[in-house]
């Protein structure tokens, strides 16, 4: 699960102290792993998407970022799955801890049972956590242009459908709201243009 550029990438540290490392993070994931399945009745670490399985697997996601201050890099390669799988999963824990009951007492059931368990790792990883929030920046950049992308998608569509609501209306009155002080910026910017078409469609047929 752990290649050689991890270990490359904290050369300040010992190679045999970095492997410790892995070993004493992988062995408490295991612990909650145990945990998970025994209170779920499911599988964290199965390949499928059985909903139980994802449900458990989420659950794995939460303790080990709440009990184990683990990046989402570091959770990952322990999956085999690369971060945004984590930050999905997560995402998904929030929503189901807020509306699933039987979601949120096996979580809480979870917690319960490894609250008295001292784990060894606990570990914060310079290295990791500054990959994360790379990562998480990325992602908000993306998500920032999907939505700016899809705010102009809409507002072209608003605007197409009201032209085609303000078309039929006579000029003279599309004037007269456009004078009007109560008529909006924004409204009189639409009113301008589909005049303009219309004006522009009358002389083309002449």
């Amino acid at each position: 699960m752990f290649n050689l550029a991890f270990i490359r990438m904290n050369n300040s540290t010992n190679p045999t102290q970095i492997i410790m490392k892995i070993k004493s993070v992988n062995h408490d994931i295991d612990i909650i792993c145990d945990a998970v399945a025994v209170v779920t009745k499911a599988n964290p670490m199965a390949r499928d998407r059985v909903r139980e399985n994802v449900d458990a697997r989420r659950i794995v996601y939460k303790v080990c970022r709440e009990m184990l201050n683990l990046t989402y890099i570091r959770i990952a390669k322990y999956f085999d799955k690369n971060h945004a799988s984590v930050l999905h999963g997560l995402k998904h824990f929030d929503a189901l801890f807020e509306t699933d009951r039987d979601f949120r007492n096996n979580y809480n059931a979870v917690v319960e049972v490894i609250g008295s368990v001292e784990f060894d790792s606990n570990i914060i990883d310079s290295q990791d956590i500054l990959v994360d929030y790379v990562n998480l920046k990325s992602e908000t950049m993306d998500i920032k242009q999907k939505y700016e992308m899809l705010l102009r998608s809409l507002s072209i569509k608003v605007d197409e459908k009201l032209d085609q609501l303000f078309m039929p209306i006579h000029n003279d009155l599309l004037h007269k709201l456009i004078q009007d002080d109560n008529c909006s910026r924004d409204l009189k910017k639409t009113l301008g243009n589909v005049l303009q078409i219309k004006i522009k469609n009358t002389n083309l047929t002449f």
